[in-house]
């Protein structure tokens, strides 16, 4: 089986990025499934490596030189930071502009066919804001990055699959964000995802309620009634799987964890609290719309244990996992993807996932 070239960021250099990176990455069995190219300033993951007492071989990608050797890691000297500028644990603008730096790298390379995923390690908003560049998260920076007009965030853990409708906002301002167009555009995406990444032929989908108790027949808000049903109503008639709106309250019992293939969440704590009831660290980041495959594990910077050794990675091998078996069900391979064609021309139909 060919191994899936997968570009993977540093994230922000002073938290556990790097360290868990390198963790995933020394394992064989991971290895095994992919052709990883880590993307970050190199002189910083070689000070990690040997502070952590790793014994990894990191070394500049070259023209001419074997990208995939077996016996180093390349590494994309991303992110213009020097090892004597770290400390872990502290975050500056500094480091905000080399693990944004990461980011636009990563994208190219994905862009041009070099890798054919790109997983991103957690990076700090307020850092990468302070070096002078607006950044809510990934998934809407590198949709706008790539002109991808529709998008979606989803996560997928062991038990769960839910997707947003409105990602980083105030909470304030969510019911304003709450559209019929975004809630069908959300719900059309996550149903391609389904049967393309997950192998499922008719995905059944639960819908959140915005409101509690679904809005009390609209004593306690009338988005359900004006805004919701309409659209559920609509994806219904045209023969999807899609059933609700459901009180947020009650929608993840156990039985419809059984029932539905995934969720529609309205915002983003209505659909990370259940998500995270399982542990945090147990789920993937999905950005669904993109031209390329982005995957990211659940869990932030945790500088307080940054530089210590003590990172779990098993977060980053499950996202990393996750990238090469989207890749891998998307039919994008080692020597390039027969569908590239095809995507872009489903792009410029608007029909790409």
């Amino acid at each position: 089986m060919k191994k899936i070239p997968i570009g993977i960021t540093a994230g922000e250099v002073s938290g556990i990025g790097p360290e868990v990176v390198l963790k995933s990455l020394v394992a064989k069995k991971l290895l095994r499934r992919c052709q990883p190219i880590i993307i970050g300033p190199l002189e910083v993951l070689r000070t990690t490596a040997e502070t952590l007492g790793m014994e990894v071989s990191l070394e500049e990608y070259a023209s001419g030189r074997s990208l995939f050797p077996g016996d180093y890691l390349p590494v994309i000297d991303a992110g213009a930071i020097k090892a004597a500028d770290l400390n872990f644990g502290e975050a500056t603008k500094l480091t905000g502009k080399s693990a944004l730096e990461a980011i636009i790298a990563g994208a190219q390379l994905a862009q041009a066919g070099v890798v054919r995923g790109l997983v991103t390690a957690p990076v700090s908003k307020k850092a990468i804001n302070e070096s002078g560049r607006p950044f809510r998260g990934h998934t809407e920076f590198l949709a706008a990055l790539t002109g991808s007009g529709r998008f979606a965030m989803m996560f997928v853990s062991p038990r769960l699959k839910i997707t947003l409708v409105t990602t980083h906002l105030p909470l304030k301002e969510v019911a304003g964000n709450i559209t019929s167009k975004m809630i069908s555009e959300k719900l059309r995406l996550t149903i391609k995802a389904l049967k393309l990444y997950f192998g499922i032929k008719r995905p059944r989908i639960g819908v959140c309620a915005l409101n509690p108790h679904a809005g009390e027949q609209g004593l306690l808000g009338e988005e359900e009634k004006k805004i919701i049903i309409p659209v559920i109503t609509r994806l219904r008639r045209e023969g999807h799987s899609v059933e609700g709106p459901f009180p947020a309250d009650t929608i993840f019992s156990e039985t419809n964890l059984k029932r539905f293939d995934a969720f529609l969440a309205m915002y983003h704590d209505q659909g990370l609290i259940p998500l995270k009831m399982g542990g945090v660290g147990r789920s993937v980041n999905v950005t669904l719309g993109l031209p390329f495959v982005r995957t990211s594990p659940d869990f932030g910077c945790a500088f307080e244990i940054a530089g210590k050794g003590m990172a779990d990675a098993t977060g980053m091998t499950e996202a990393i996992n996750l990238a090469i078996d989207m890749c891998r069900k998307k039919g994008i391979g080692e020597q390039g993807t027969g569908n590239r064609k095809q995507e872009t021309g489903n792009r410029k139909r608007g029909t790409d996932l």
